[in-house]
């Protein structure tokens, strides 16, 4: 059955749990069979009956799309990069230090998405300078309960409360050869990650208001208003996502869902005043990040139109 199909038809009851690790359970279950990072985004989104479980439906895809390209299940996932000066290779001061013949990753990660409730992390560190003076940075693949990770709650966001945000200190982690992925961990991963999530989280968000449109009644036509938009996002997902035109065509996808939301508000507020005022809530997710992705776009059109 096609993506499409199955979220016009399905009967599954919308996610009303209470835990992080129960929710991944369900969407494991509920998006088993569609082998794409953004069309499991999507129906975790129209699954879901508020914005906490869908933020997590697009970033775990986001996650999975990133650093498990071959499509098999990763635990509830988290990449942990801001430090106390940015994000930048040069403001990360997480290292890799070689001790007596064993490698050892130590430092602090500021502020890291589903910290209190990931099962594993990919934590970006600074492996030295190379012969230019640059900083030589690896992304490294852990469980969180590995010897040495302790993870500290930070207060709840006033948006997505349901999401949790923590604080990740490491000392003197263990590090097997196995466990630092492969490449330029900036490059590779820290950077296009940005894109990915937002692209994967914007998908989410689409299926939350297309579940919204039908479990409510918002009318055919509403419904209908939100396909070109899914199959955008399906198009899109196919793209090298670092290349100008991709980032153009999300800034593109992320318009139109803002002309669907000023569309559709009235009905939301109509037909499902209690979730309408949590959407009001919560759509302030839409907004984190945005001056940095209004830069990439701008970038993005330098590229084209040179």
């Amino acid at each position: 059955m096609s993506l499409i199909e199955t979220l016009l038809t399905t009967s599954e009851a919308r996610q009303t749990h209470l835990s992080m690790e129960a929710w991944l359970i369900d969407f494991n279950q509920t998006v088993r069979g569609f082998d794409s990072s953004i069309d499991r985004a999507i129906l975790g989104g129209r699954l879901s009956k508020n914005m906490s479980f869908t933020f997590a439906s697009g970033y775990q895809s986001a996650i999975e799309a990133m650093f498990s390209p071959d499509q098999s299940t990763l635990p509830l996932a988290s990449l942990c990069v801001s430090e106390e000066n940015g994000v930048r290779p040069n403001d990360i001061n997480t290292k890799l230090e070689e001790k007596n013949g064993k490698v050892y990753l130590s430092g602090q990660k500021k502020f890291v998405s589903g910290a209190n409730d990931s099962q594993h992390i990919f934590v970006a560190c600074n492996n030295g300078v190379d012969i230019k003076g640059r900083v030589n940075i690896k992304v490294v693949s852990l469980p969180s309960s590995t010897n040495g990770i302790e993870i500290i709650a930070l207060p709840t966001l006033p948006f997505i409360p349901l999401v949790s945000h923590g604080k990740v200190i490491l000392e003197n982690v263990e590090i097997g050869e196995s466990d630092v992925l492969p490449g330029d961990g900036y490059s590779n991963y820290v950077k296009p990650f940005r894109t990915y999530e937002d692209l994967h989280v914007l998908a989410a968000v689409v299926g939350f208001r297309l579940g919204e449109a039908i479990e409510s009644q918002w009318g055919e036509d509403s419904i209908q208003a939100h396909l070109p938009l899914i199959l955008s996002l399906q198009a899109l997902s196919k793209m090298p996502l670092q290349s100008p035109a991709a980032h153009i065509s999300l800034a593109a996808c992320r318009n139109e869902l803002k002309r669907l939301i000023a569309l559709f508000d009235d009905r939301f507020e109509a037909n499902n005043s209690s979730a309408y005022s949590e959407w009001q809530r919560d759509q302030m997710i839409l907004n984190v990040a945005s001056k940095a992705s209004n830069i990439r776009t701008q970038n993005a059109w330098k590229g084209i139109l040179s």
